[in-house]
């Protein structure tokens, strides 16, 4: 007769040895099931549209304006704490460079240099909070 310590023995280890077993079962087709589809989803985007930041400008901790292309349209958006607004939109929005001064008036909005109007000035004071 077997006494019954050994036949807890026997049982504990039999049920560590299924335990195991079923844990590299699941593991092996989690792993098979994520390479398959990574391959099914691979150059497929979903019908998503392609968001492009060209560039950003950090105005303080909290705020920032960014110059992004969004699905063939060009947008330039201003961002704080708090939300996400669109500045401007159109194809005649570029980043211009602040080191080459020019004699004409730029017909892009130029993120880089405040503009004369200063409507980024008027969204930075929007978003700081005061006292």
């Amino acid at each position: 007769m077997i006494a019954s310590g050994a036949l807890a023995a026997v049982s504990t280890v039999e049920l560590t040895i299924r335990m195991v077993v079923a844990l590299v079962v699941v593991t092996g087709l989690l792993t098979v099931l994520t390479r398959s589809m990574r391959r099914y989803l691979q150059g497929r985007h979903l019908d998503r549209p392609h968001i492009e930041i060209r560039h950003q400008q950090q105005l303080n901790k909290h705020a920032s304006v960014t110059l992004l292309t969004a699905g063939g349209r060009h947008l330039l958006v201003g961002s704080n704490s708090q939300s996400i607004v669109v500045l401007a939109e159109g194809d005649d929005l570029t980043v211009g460079s602040a080191a080459k001064p020019s004699a004409d008036p730029p017909a892009a909005i130029d993120i880089r240099t405040r503009p004369r109007s200063n409507p980024i000035r008027a969204l930075q004071n929007k978003t700081v909070r005061r006292g």
